[in-house]
């Protein structure tokens, strides 16, 4: 059935080419997805905390002698595991100085789980480290470790180191680690850090988590007055992304008014029409008619009419035979 209303023509004058060379065999190489935030680092994220279990022979010799972490890596997991944890601080101390892989990566895991179990022992613990080379290490293993049994006491430990990047560094991964779960805390707990590219990057993760949940709140807390402009930009477009996908229209809405024209804005928008398409297409096409004529429309029709075929393939050929009948979509389109 032939489009009758103007929108439909509208779509159908935007993505009719498109979808002609989609239809005839035309392959279109579909632009990745930009990522919503900066990839982060293992430490920050965390891994999963083994659970002690009990073992017939006990690996405390062969920790100390080094004998068993030549191995596979599944094998010092399975030390880690079997480690009980009245072991755990003997074990540490044994692995302190260790320099080999091997060593480093069972020490990260038994000081994570001894943290779990006695954040106050384990931190001073590491303490003592402080001339040490695994000092830094050690810190950020009891941060992450102690963050899993009780966040409050271990962001208040954090904010007792002396004030070097060793606060830093350990009250960042904390905020990493409290994004996972309560993105609103974790740019408070940003907001204590100096100002450069990690606290931004911190920002930007945290607040597209945050949208997702409660978009009214996180674009409040993006417009702070405290932010610098160009922060703000970023933080709002990272808003923007994140919710494009179940709300586009809000999405939309706030490109539109939020961020200026440039740039940016167009690269937020072609976000936007990726994920906007995948639920409501007929909406997403019918913002992009909206475009003024230029690079910005045409990437995000490409965009719009890649997805849409994707899903849809037999209402994308339907469009396009539609669009080859109707004679006078031209003329209307001319009428807007």
């Amino acid at each position: 059935m032939k489009r009758t209303t103007i929108l439909g023509l509208v779509i159908l004058s935007l993505v009719a080419p498109a979808l002609h060379r989609l239809v005839t065999g035309w392959r279109y190489n579909r632009q990745p997805v930009p990522t919503e935030s900066k990839r982060i680092s293992n430490t920050a994220r965390g891994s999963k905390t083994p659970t002690a279990q009990s073992s017939p022979t006990r690996p405390t010799a062969s920790i100390q002698t080094g004998t068993a972490l030549d191995g596979r890596s599944e094998t010092r997991e399975q030390i880690g595991e079997s480690v009980s944890d009245a072991e755990l601080p003997a074990l540490c101390e044994s692995l302190a100085r260790g320099a080999s892989l091997a060593a480093t990566d069972l020490r990260e895991q038994l000081i994570r789980r001894w943290a779990q179990a006695d954040g106050p022992a384990a931190a001073a613990w590491a303490a003592q480290l402080r001339n040490e080379p695994a000092y830094h290490e050690a810190l950020n293993q009891v941060a992450l470790g102690w963050a899993g049994g009780d966040l409050a006491a271990a962001l208040n430990w954090a904010r007792t180191l002396p004030e070097d990047d060793s606060r830093e560094a350990v009250t960042l991964n904390l905020a990493y680690e409290t994004a996972r779960t309560n993105p609103a805390k974790a740019l408070e707990v940003g907001a204590s850090l100096e100002s450069g590219s990690h606290r931004d990057d911190l920002f930007e993760l945290a607040i597209s988590q945050w949208s997702t949940r409660d978009f009214t709140a996180a674009v409040q807390w993006a417009n702070r007055e405290e932010l610098d402009a160009s922060l703000r930009q970023r933080l709002l477009a990272a808003i923007a992304v994140a919710v494009a996908g179940q709300d586009g229209a809000a999405a939309a809405t706030l490109t539109a008014t939020a961020l200026p024209p440039g740039e940016e804005q167009d690269r937020v928008a072609v976000a936007i029409v990726q994920r906007w398409v995948q639920n409501e297409p007929e909406s997403a096409a019918s913002w992009v008619a909206q475009f003024p004529d230029g690079p910005t429309r045409e990437t995000a029709a490409h965009n719009l009419v890649a997805f849409w075929a994707a899903h849809d393939r037999e209402a994308a050929a339907q469009l396009v035979a539609d669009a080859a009948g109707g004679d006078s979509t031209q003329s209307e389109l001319n009428a807007r």
